[in-house]
């Protein structure tokens, strides 16, 4: 009698746990931007004084800018979510949240 109590509650525990660390995963969406090799998690703002060429994968799902200029302004190139770029010029990169 005490296996079938303790099979059904076995399986409660891990389907409770199961959907616990699928929680915590589905929740965590801000993705990584990876700025020659170094990975940035949730990455928000302005990342700079890079030095060109750069290599940058927008492991994300906004839009990611590339600018000339070491303070995120000017004129920029985008990066489309989950795209790369090898940026000849590239000293800054934003992502908005």
């Amino acid at each position: 009698m005490r296996r079938f109590v303790a099979l059904p509650a076995t399986l409660i525990v891990a389907g409770i746990l199961t959907l616990g660390i699928t929680g915590v995963g589905a929740a965590d969406d801000g993705g990584q931007l990876i700025i020659d090799g170094r990975v940035y998690l949730d990455p928000t703002g302005c990342y700079d004084d890079l030095v060109p060429p750069v290599t940058i994968h927008n492991d994300t799902g906004t839009t990611a800018y590339v600018y000339a200029n070491d303070d995120c302004t000017g004129a920029s190139e985008t990066i489309s979510p989950y795209g790369s770029t090898v940026s000849a010029d590239g000293r800054s990169v934003r992502v908005m949240s």
